[in-house]
């Protein structure tokens, strides 16, 4: 038998809203995958399709290559390379296979917010040694943006900052920035920090770059009285909380 006794060989891929189906399957191992659809003909009424990456693979059996067989394959990380679907045919002497590449089960759906969690570390905007800024000019210190997300193929989703305003008590505009880092004002450290409203949107981001809608924020950092640890604690008052 030779390489065309395996004829018209058709795979369809139909990976569908990839990862809530994929969480849906979970399987008792806490693999994580998803259903793919493949069939294929073949002269010869054995078939048996396997799924291969990376040299090594799960073979699975048909009943005969006429019959639409479903795989459930595994979820693998961003980088890896795709797999391949291979449908063998065996007539008892010879073996004929067709192989389609580039199979691959990706994470399609983004992550979701619950509340958002802000902390301001520890000399954030202070001038003040031990814990000051290294230069009270130019702060550098950042806030962390975050809170409770979920996501159903990334177990921590990372908060990203999207907008930021910053406002005095007249609501006056100091300062706009897209992204980065939120840092203390110039000007407007130590006692004085509690004077300015911080606005911000921000996203949660799986291991596969899908994002969450928008979150807004508006909030108020309080210096505290110094403790054993630290010189200039802050707290964080959140003022506004919910869906962009």
């Amino acid at each position: 038998m030779s390489p065309d006794a395996v004829e018209e060989l058709n795979i369809v891929a139909e990976y569908g809203p990839l990862c809530e189906a994929m969480y849906l399957m979970m399987s008792a191992d806490g693999s994580v995958g998803a259903e793919l659809q493949a069939s294929g003909w073949s002269s010869e009424s054995l078939g048996v399709w396997s799924y291969t990456w990376q040299g090594t693979g799960t073979p699975y059996g048909a009943p005969n290559a006429f019959d639409p067989i479903t795989l459930s394959l595994p979820l693998r990380g961003r980088d890896d390379p795709p797999g391949f679907l291979t449908l063998f045919a065996n007539n008892g002497l010879m073996t004929a296979f067709a192989r389609r590449s580039d199979i691959r089960v990706v994470d399609t759906v983004a992550p979701t917010i619950s509340d958002s969690v802000i902390t301001a570390p520890c000399g954030w905007g202070s001038s003040v040694p031990p814990d000051a800024e290294l230069d009270p000019l130019h702060p550098k210190r950042c806030i962390d943006i975050g809170g409770d997300m979920s996501d159903a193929c990334t177990a921590t989703p990372t908060g990203r900052l999207v907008d930021l305003w910053v406002f005095d008590q007249s609501w006056n505009l100091l300062r706009y920035q897209k992204g980065g880092c939120i840092t203390a004002q110039p000007g407007y450290l130590d006692a004085n920090l509690s004077q300015l409203y911080y606005v911000a949107t921000w996203q949660a981001v799986d291991s596969w770059s899908n994002a969450s809608s928008l979150r807004l924020v508006y909030f108020k950092v309080i210096p505290e009285t110094s403790t054993a640890t630290c010189s200039a604690p802050r707290s964080v008052n959140e003022i506004y909380d919910a869906p962009y």
